[in-house]
């Protein structure tokens, strides 16, 4: 795996690198951690397929803290930062505003000005509303907060439970590497498409993000993009560019 070999190489070079400021531990209470064999516990990064896991095994969702969760390895899948944001984005555009939006028949309309505003100004102003709730407390907005930082300890160092990381997309062969047996189980739990709210307000166009923004998306995930085989927006590797110093 592409992402584990260079988690591997980096993991310890972070604290080098990065601020402590960035390398702080998002409050996600009992909502930490799956069992999924003897040997293995799923670290849940949200929005990365903690949902189907739990789905999957029919297990309860455990703190970090939890004895059975402490004497296992951990494993945990990743996605696109980007992707991932703007599905963070979505889901917490549903859970705050769902009931303020309103739909007769097919015509959309909404008691919410900001909606009717320019896709990239609303997700930009989504990451900086983010970028204020640090440091982290418990909200929706954890949902965007960088991969990596659900991997910290309370020190900002990478906890040394976590041994495997994989992509989303390889679901099934990540869990099966950490000694799960699936058989012909379906992968896929939730579609966004069948919510009107996130099919017509909080779709993902990345297309349609400015330069400004992703160059601001790219400095916000920059620990996700150093310790994970993801690639950047071109954008975000010009020269004096945050990530093409790192």
């Amino acid at each position: 795996m592409d992402h584990q070999r260079k988690f591997l190489a980096r993991r310890m070079l972070v604290p080098t690198m990065f601020d402590i400021s960035r390398r702080y531990q998002p409050l996600v209470r009992k909502y930490a951690a799956i069992k999924l064999t003897k040997q293995f516990a799923f670290l849940h990064i949200w929005k990365c397929g903690g949902t189907t896991v739990q789905y999957l095994l029919g297990e309860n969702q455990l703190p970090l803290s939890d004895e059975e969760i402490q004497r296992r390895k951990w494993m945990a899948l990743l996605r696109d930062p980007i992707d991932r944001f703007l599905s963070a984005w979505a889901e917490c555009g549903v859970r705050l505003y769902e009931g303020q939006i309103n739909f007769n028949g097919n015509e959309k309309y909404s008691t919410l000005k900001w909606l009717n505003e320019e896709y990239d100004y609303r997700v930009r102003a989504f990451l900086r509303e983010v970028k204020d709730y640090l440091p982290p407390e418990r909200s929706c907005h954890t949902h965007a907060f960088p991969q990596a930082n659900f991997m910290m300890n309370s020190t900002g160092h990478i906890d040394d439970h976590i041994r495997l990381v994989g992509d989303l997309s390889e679901m099934r062969i990540g869990l099966q590497a950490a000694g799960l047996r699936l058989g012909e189980l379906d992968m896929v739990v939730r579609d966004a498409n069948d919510d009107l709210v996130k099919k017509y307000y909080f779709q993902s166009k990345r297309e349609l993000l400015s330069k400004e923004t992703l160059l601001e998306l790219c400095d916000f995930y920059a620990l996700d993009y150093y310790l994970f085989d993801f690639d950047p927006p071109a954008v975000c590797l010009e020269p004096n560019s945050r990530l093409a110093m790192l």
